[in-house]
């Protein structure tokens, strides 16, 4: 059964404006006072702004005297009640962010009654679509993505993973929607012209859902998009029909390839990023023997970091966070199995990069950790963040750093002044830079 104690939206395709961060920021405070509730960790980056979460009085005196200009990414939260020293979560989260290769903005929040039934729900998605203009967006009320394929889908006989394959990396950054292509088949689905003119069945997608009110509803909003409301007992048959049709996101089928897939052998990419100093870290696998050795050294790990509790996320040396991982989902959750490279294969690459001589370290920022007490023996320290310190350009960077497939990388600056406990004292002539997942 379905369960709608979550909402989802996520919006695509639009371009960086600050006037649009300032609008969205707004507009989502003031939805969140609509609806009773006061968030209460905000968190804006951008040149003058430091990594932190503040109250909404703090981050509103903020912006009004710093202003937008230089504003890339905004969160507005509530934190869970569930929450914990070992876990931040977020009952409710509206955030935007500016990449390299595509903006983003999302919002989620957990429990949501009604789901995507409740009014809220529109009205919030209308303050995306009034702020932004974007071109694409989906809705979710359930855990998962289950309306993003077929479990096994009896016309290519590939499971779920391989047919939704690498749309962060490469399916909305070509804005693939533009050639009438959607992500999957959602509970809510926020479609540009180019898809409702997409041809299926011998005519337009717009007139084949209209034709059989099985197939949901439609209705145009303000800024071009129309709404497709799909029912989710029909999810498996329409989504064949529109898979069969080509109308459904496969790389193999509508991104054509300029270089190596995201999942290459490391053994080159890292082979070329170590050509000035041999890598000399400890190998992930197989460094130590036992999984319960393993869980013995990552809870030395967290008791060490809880010792220097400040309060602000830490970080640790990337050999010392990939020595003994085994958690796949460790680094970078959202990318795992969907652009970025196996865990494996990202410590190679970071390590090459931190054996480089003109990089003082390679720093992981530890934004989860499990509850030894608890019965969490597959996890590890998590993290969506990735600090490198070097005297190197930009250009150089995002070139080391192409084969992990950040969503964001930025140059922090030549000093480090609010830097996180564990960074080491930046040495003279380097640069801090970011690496960041969604």
């Amino acid at each position: 059964m379905t369960q709608t104690n979550f909402a989802y939206l996520a919006f695509d395709g639009f371009e960086y404006r600050s006037a649009a961060v300032e609008k969205l920021f707004y507009g989502a405070i003031a939805w969140y006072a609509a609806q009773g509730l006061t968030p209460d960790h905000v968190e804006l980056l951008g040149k003058g702004y430091r990594q932190e979460y503040l109250t909404l009085d703090k981050a509103l005196a903020k912006v009004k005297k710093q202003g937008f200009d230089t504003v890339w990414s905004v969160e507005i939260n509530i934190l869970s009640p569930d929450t914990s020293k070992f876990f931040r979560e977020w009952s409710h989260s509206i955030s935007y962010h500016k990449g390299p290769d595509r903006n983003q903005a999302r919002a989620a929040f957990r429990p949501m009654e009604k789901g995507l039934a409740d009014p809220a729900i529109g009205t919030l998605a209308a303050v995306f679509i009034e702020a932004l203009a974007p071109e694409y967006g989906i809705g979710e009320d359930h855990t998962g993505h289950t309306g993003m394929a077929l479990p096994d889908d009896p016309v290519s006989g590939q499971p779920i993973e391989w047919i939704d394959s690498n749309w962060q990396s490469r399916g909305a950054p070509a804005r693939i929607w533009r050639k009438g292509v959607l992500r999957g088949v959602l509970p809510h689905n926020y479609l540009p012209a180019p898809v409702l003119t997409a041809r299926i069945a011998g005519t337009t997608l717009e007139k084949w859902i209209r034709a059989d009110r099985k197939r949901g509803t439609l209705a145009a909003l303000d800024g071009g998009l129309t709404l497709w409301q799909a029912p989710p007992a029909q999810k498996d048959m329409i989504f064949l029909a529109l898979w069969q049709a080509g109308l459904i996101y496969d790389e193999a089928r509508h991104v054509q390839r300029k270089e190596s897939p995201p999942r290459q052998s490391v053994s080159k990419a890292a082979a070329k990023s170590a050509d000035k100093k041999p890598q000399t870290a400890p190998v992930v696998q197989g460094s130590i023997k036992g999984h319960k050795t393993k869980l013995k050294k990552r809870n030395r790990l967290i008791a060490k970091l809880e010792d220097h509790d400040s309060g602000a996320a830490p970080v640790l040396d990337a050999d010392k966070y990939f020595d003994g991982n085994w958690d796949e989902f460790s680094l970078a959750p959202n990318g795992a199995g969907s652009g970025r490279p196996p865990i494996a294969d990202c410590a190679a690459l970071l390590l090459a990069i931190a054996a480089r001589d003109e990089v003082q370290s390679v720093l992981v920022l530890i934004t989860e950790m499990p509850d030894p007490e608890e019965d969490d023996d597959e996890l590890w320290l998590s993290s969506d963040t990735v600090f490198i310190l070097t005297s190197a350009t930009l250009a150089e960077v995002r070139k080391w750093a192409k084969p992990l497939y950040p969503d964001e990388i930025s140059l922090l600056g030549k000093t480090w002044p609010d830097a996180p406990p564990g960074a080491p004292e930046l040495a003279p002539g380097m640069k801090v830079y970011s690496l960041w997942w969604d």
